[in-house]
Formats: structure tokens, sequence, C-alpha cells
């Protein structure tokens, strides 16, 4: 989180509050709650500690009273849904249950689900590899690969055979894609036919066109956790960070990626130099030389 649906709405709450857009649900103000997605671009679903214990709950955003209802009666540790379905995460000892009967089972654990409902899960939880994909008419094991993001019918994973690669699920055609190393970023399918990836890269949060090495830095800073991104237009992606990592409703901050404008070769991207004016630097009462450090280099100032 925060998490974004088709329409670019951030859900977002990981210390408790869950919010939408930075407003508080107003059906969890005072219960504390963490973990939230989309079932729908309507209905979050997620766990809240109510009555005592741990549970999952949903809340229709769009009815007038804004109600919880209840949807399961345990907590998880991992929750996920889209296209109003839902896989819960538990250990110990390890267990997937939900509304997907073909992903769930003992022992497996759960990478994600998109926002078209296809899930993707581990089958043995202690394993370095191996995921399968389960869709509304299938399953489709890949036993040698490493999960690393899915979203609107592509995979994105490490395969034994092209290094990082991406899977259309709806066919489940492969096309290996230049790899810059990072992994744990998400993705989402443009308007214009192009799969974007959004990580941190070099101090910046960045999204990249998944099959070349191009993309676009959004700002450099420390303050942009769990970026998600969706298309929101034929030529511009929205992407969600979080100014803290626990995601407060005041912390939520939005970005609009134009697609139109040149890429940069992201191989090319460096921190900036920041140089403090000189006024800033105390005076110093002998012949000297001063220049601020750095990113470990030592920059030569002027003699004063």
């Amino acid at each position: 989180m925060p998490i974004l649906n088709t329409r670019g709405d951030a859900l977002a709450g990981i210390d408790g509050i869950v919010s939408v857009n930075g407003v508080p649900v107003s059906a969890l103000l005072g219960i504390t709650a963490g973990g939230w997605r989309f079932l729908t671009d309507d209905i979050i679903g997620g766990q809240a500690f109510i009555a005592g214990g741990w549970s999952l709950w949903q809340v229709d955003r769009h009815t007038s009273a804004d109600e919880l209802k209840q949807i399961d009666g345990a907590g998880a540790n991992e929750f996920r849904a889209g296209a109003g379905q839902w896989l819960a995460y538990t250990v110990p000892p390890p267990l997937v249950r939900g509304t997907i009967a073909r992903a769930a089972g003992e022992g497996r654990a759960l990478y994600d689900m998109g926002r078209d409902g296809v899930a993707i899960i581990k089958d043995q939880q202690a394993a370095e590899r191996g995921l399968t994909v389960v869709t509304p008419t299938g399953v489709q094991p890949y036993p040698d690969q490493i999960f690393v993001a899915y979203q609107d019918d592509h995979l994105l994973s490490v395969t034994p055979a092209h290094g990082l690669a991406l899977t259309r699920v709806s066919d489940w055609t492969v096309t290996p894609v230049p790899d810059l190393g990072v992994r744990g970023g998400r993705i989402c399918a443009g308007r214009d036919g192009h799969v974007y990836q959004v990580f941190y890269w070099r101090g910046y949060t960045v999204v990249q066109r998944l099959g070349g090495y191009t993309g676009w830095p959004i700002r450099f800073s420390e303050h942009d956790f769990n970026p998600d991104v969706v298309a929101t237009g034929t030529t511009t992606l929205t992407v969600a960070t979080s100014y803290g990592g626990g995601e407060r409703p005041e912390q939520t901050q939005r970005y609009t990626v134009d697609l139109t404008a040149p890429p940069i070769d992201l191989r090319d991207l460096h921190p900036p130099l920041i140089l403090p004016p000189v006024s800033d630097v105390a005076a110093v009462n002998r012949p000297t030389f001063i220049g601020p450090y750095q990113f470990n280099t030592w920059i030569e100032g002027r003699r004063r």
C-alpha cells in the first residue's frame, strides 16, 4: 500500500488507520485495521480488530451507511483482493484461504492478486522458487520461476530460460525484458500497449517502460514509500506513494506521469548534486579550502 484501483483512488493504512485518497474510512474510525485492498473499485476489504479479535471485513464506500460487513471470522497475515474475490494468508501453519478454491490450501503462501482477480500463489511456503497463476478459467504452474509482480494480465518474474521476463497470462506468451536488477516494484498495463513498473532507483522514484531501460524519474526523495501505479489516461499514469512508512491519511502523495514526455535511459540517472550556499558555511579565520562532502565524494571548493 498505497494500493490504486482502476480509477486511481489510493487506499492506504498500515499503522491502524485506513484511508482512501487521504480521507479516513468512516466505518473504521476508532477501530484498529490495516492491510486493506480493493475488492472492487467501490468495495474495500481487509482485517480489523473488533470484539477482542482479528477478523476480515469489507466496506462498500458507496452505500449511504458505509457499514462494515464481515467476510471471515479469522484474521490474516496477508490479505489480497480483486474483481470481487479475496485470499488471505496465515501462519502457522502456512495456509491460504478465501473465495478462490483452486488457490487455497495448506502449506501454500500468497504472493499477490491483481485487480482482475488473478491470483499468484506459492505452492510451497518454504521453497526458494516456484509460483502458480490461478485465473478464473484455469491454473498454470511455473515451478522454476521467482515472482516479482503481477497486474493487468501480466506476470513479471525471473525465469531460468530468459532471466527477467513478462508473461501475458491471457495467452501465456513470454517476452524477455531488460533487467535493471530491481525487485519489489509494482506494474501496470498502459493504455498504449506497454507495461510499466514503478520502483526506487538511485534515490529516485521512477517509472520504467518494460521492454527497455528507459523511463521517467518522478522525484529524488527518501519519503516515497510503497509506490503503486495505474493507467488513468491514454498517455498518463498515476503513481501513489506515502510520505511515511505507516501510511497515515495525511501522508498520501500522488503524481501524474506524462508518457508523451521524452523518457531517459535510467542507467544514466544519478543522484543530484546539491551544494549549500557559501553563506551557510561558518567563517574561518585562516586560509583554507572549503567544500561539501556528499555521496562519498570530496568536492573541492574555493580558497578563502
